[in-house]
């Protein structure tokens, strides 16, 4: 999916004292796994993340501006370089 830029004005920055918790990283890695299906049951047992974690995990990266939704309301990761770092570290999380 080609770049687009956030609606939001701001999204909450990531730093080494403020960055993603382990159910985050865990929901963005298991939505990346199949971002037309989300939340599927195979990759949130992958990624050990039970479905309502997931959701509410996502929910805040929503709301803090690093996720949108698309038309469909499928959500996809709004900076690039967060939607490679999680698939770079996916594999640490299984």
């Amino acid at each position: 999916m080609p770049w687009r830029p956030p609606r939001t004005k701001h999204a909450t920055p990531l730093t080494p004292s403020g960055g993603l918790d382990d159910a985050e990283r865990r929901a963005l890695a298991a939505m990346l796994d199949d971002p037309r299906r989300a939340l599927r049951a195979e990759a949130l047992a992958r990624f050990g993340v039970a479905r309502s974690t997931a959701r509410d995990a996502l929910e805040r990266l929503r709301q803090a501006g690093h996720l949108e939704l698309d038309a469909e309301r499928r959500a996809f990761v709004v900076d690039p370089l967060l939607e490679r770092w999680i698939q770079a570290g996916r594999e640490e999380l299984r």
